[in-house]
């Protein structure tokens, strides 16, 4: 069972990826040139993940010798080259295409530069030996480690033979329309699959065949005597489109056209097609085009995800670096608005108090950014719900969501203009909820699937970088802790008297903090006695202060408690009215004491005060408590040390007066 366990954590990294995914999960890659998956360094494993879960054909080539790895999508592709061809050299598994097509590329690619074809012809041997032409659009884009040094290529493609066999059929009945008038009756009335419209010299329709019926829905009753613009959109209407490709036949004798066209329904459709001009003269025009819209969308959708893939991997690299905190942020909220076509993003973090703090935000109103600074993780806005169920909560429309108008959520969605909503729960490697990841667009909007997925990686991996900096940050404050807490304890040492300690502490914290007065205290009874204190901007409060005017409750509280924090003394509900305004006539904002107690008695307080409203942080109430003991005992230290100092020079008093005697 410990094997099995060992061998899931060793490949943790690979998320599912059907077949090929299993394949690598299984493959002993000790015995390839990538050595074991476990060693794998960081971007190899983020692009890997980014592939497996890339619903288009994507190949990743790794190292000096160039192993392939690839996905489901691309074993059509391989054909009959896979399953052997994963984990080896491209040059081994494509040795027919190699030294003329792949090798010059790769090569530029390993000098840093993205290479992009666009049906791009290769000669391939099929299994029977022959030679076939197949044709593939695609880039490879260099993955660079984290020094910037190209280690590898990431090859997302498609193949397009069967497009470019209908681009020939296309060209050849072109050149039959050319060849004779006959010949053009017979296309024109047998041929559906084109559109073919003659049109005369002003661009006036003279004849419509069932193709173009079929298209567009005009019959020949309703399209013959009309202008060719009708199955222009009125943009490209607007902009005089159809009188220039007029204009470009007469002039070179063909145009060429691919754009969207209007059908009778007022719907569209993506067309590519030519205009002939017939005889020399410019008398007559001949309009042949094909429904392309789903070839248009597919290479559409294509272009979008190499893009989208593109700066996923160019994201990855940037957080496994080591950028500030907020310069990674930026990245992440960029990358996912770029992913998900939103006018808005956001990332939000769990604190230990169950809140969602919002760390960064892009296109927000400053009203939304306030409003959604801090939330309750356990509330019922979109994000509390997300973080409840651990689930991704989507709103197609916030107008429509049932929110109540009066609603603070739904003002604030207001305030920017955002109508939908995705949040998504960032998790750590072990499931631990930490934050969130969001996207916001102005109008009603539900991500397909294909967003969702490649943002899930992006979550992935900002949930990995977050945490990293926060880990990072912890260790940061950690350390800046303890070297404060040294360097005051070492100065504390070599004073002598309690006024000089407190003095010095107080002024390092008032520094440290930017806080406006700090002073430590003794009590007496319920009186508080300030023997010197350290002011910025503010009065100084040294003297003695009766505790008993602050009013019952916060009497208790500094019985019962060693920290008393008072993060905004004007709604503090602890505060008598008095109490209240005689603090903030003294400039007293909020404050942190440190009770400091012995033998369960309160001997002495480490005040901190603000002359502004302040969060005192769980991180500084530490700190804090741990100076309080520490200039307690120095000052404990030195008060033993002047008794003893006084206690010897009494003695030496006496033995010189018994000499005398």
């Amino acid at each position: 069972m410990a094997s099995v366990l060992a061998s899931i954590a060793k490949h943790a990294f690979v998320v599912d990826g059907g077949e090929t995914g299993r394949l690598v999960r299984s493959r002993d890659w000790s015995a390839t040139p990538l050595g074991p998956i476990e060693g794998w360094p960081p971007t190899l494993k983020t692009a890997v993940n980014i592939m497996l879960t890339s619903p288009g054909p994507v190949s990743i080539l790794w190292g000096p010798e160039r192993v392939q790895i690839y996905n489901d999508a691309y074993i059509p592709i391989a054909a009959e080259r896979h399953p052997d061809a994963l984990g080896q050299p491209v040059a081994q598994n494509w040795s027919d295409a190699y030294e003329a097509f792949l090798a010059p590329i790769l090569d530029r690619v390993f000098d840093g530069q993205t290479v992009r074809i666009d049906e791009y012809a290769v000669p391939l041997r099929t299994p029977s030996g022959r030679v076939e032409q197949r044709f593939f659009t695609g880039s490879f884009q260099p993955l660079h480690d984290e020094t910037g040094t190209v280690e590898g290529v990431f090859h997302p493609l498609s193949e397009v033979t069967g497009n470019k066999a209908a681009a020939e059929d296309q060209r050849r009945a072109e050149q039959a329309l050319r060849e004779s008038e006959t010949r053009y009756r017979q296309i024109v009335e047998g041929a559906e699959d084109y559109a073919i419209v003659r049109l005369d010299d002003r661009g006036i329709i003279t004849t419509w065949n069932t193709g173009a019926e079929r298209l567009t829905g005009f019959t020949e009753r309703d399209a013959i005597g009309q202008p060719g613009d009708i199955l222009f959109t009125p943009e490209d209407r607007a902009l005089g489109r159809a009188e220039a490709e007029l204009n470009r036949a007469r002039s070179d004798g063909r145009a060429l056209n691919e754009r969207w066209h209007m059908r009778k329904d007022g719907s569209r459709f993506w067309a590519s097609g030519l205009m002939m001009r017939l005889d020399a003269d410019g008398g007559s025009y001949l309009n042949m085009f094909r429904d392309r819209t789903a070839e248009h969308e597919a290479e559409a959708a294509l272009a979008a995800e190499v893009a989208a893939l593109g700066r996923l991997q160019e994201v990855s690299t940037r957080l496994v670096g080591d950028e500030a905190p907020q310069a990674l942020y930026d990245a992440i909220l960029t990358a996912a608005a770029d992913l998900m076509g939103s006018e808005c993003a956001s990332i939000q973090m769990l604190d230990a108090a169950g809140d969602l703090k919002l760390l960064a935000h892009r296109g927000y109103d400053p009203r939304s950014a306030a409003y959604w600074q801090t939330v309750d993780a356990r509330s019922e806005s979109t994000c509390g719900l997300a973080m409840t169920t651990g689930a991704r909560v989507i709103v197609p429309d916030v107008e429509d969501s049932g929110l109540a108008h009066e609603s603070g959520d739904l003002q604030s969605y207001r305030w920017t203009g955002m109508r939908a909503i995705q949040t998504t729960p960032l998790l750590s490697r072990s499931g631990k909820p930490i934050g969130m990841l969001s996207t916001h667009w102005k109008h009603p909007h539900t991500p397909p699937e294909r967003d969702l997925k490649l943002f899930d990686v992006l979550a992935r991996q900002a949930a990995d970088a977050i945490e990293r900096t926060s880990a990072q940050a912890k260790l940061r404050e950690s350390e800046a802790r303890q070297a404060f807490l040294l360097s005051l304890s070492d100065a504390m040492r070599s004073l002598k008297t309690p006024a000089d300690i407190a003095s010095l502490a107080a002024e390092r914290l008032a520094e440290r903090f930017n806080l406006s007065r700090v002073f430590y205290a003794e009590f007496f009874g319920s009186l508080m006695r300030v023997e010197r204190d350290y002011t910025r901007g503010v009065g100084s409060l040294v003297g003695e202060h009766d505790l008993a005017a602050f009013g019952p409750d916060l009497l208790r509280a500094y019985h019962d408690s060693p920290i008393v924090k008072v993060d905004d003394v004007r709604t503090d509900l602890r505060f008598s009215e008095d109490a209240r305004s005689g603090l903030l006539a003294r400039q007293v904002g909020a404050y942190l004491d440190v009770v400091l107690f012995e033998h369960e008695r309160w001997v002495s307080v480490l005040a901190l005060q603000s002359a502004k409203p302040r969060n005192w942080t769980s991180s500084e109430e530490g700190l804090f408590r741990e100076v309080g003991e520490r200039v307690k005992a120095a000052i404990e230290r030195a008060r033993r040390g002047s008794a003893s100092r006084a206690e010897r020079h009494a003695r030496a008093a006496g033995r010189r007066g018994a000499c005398r005697a």
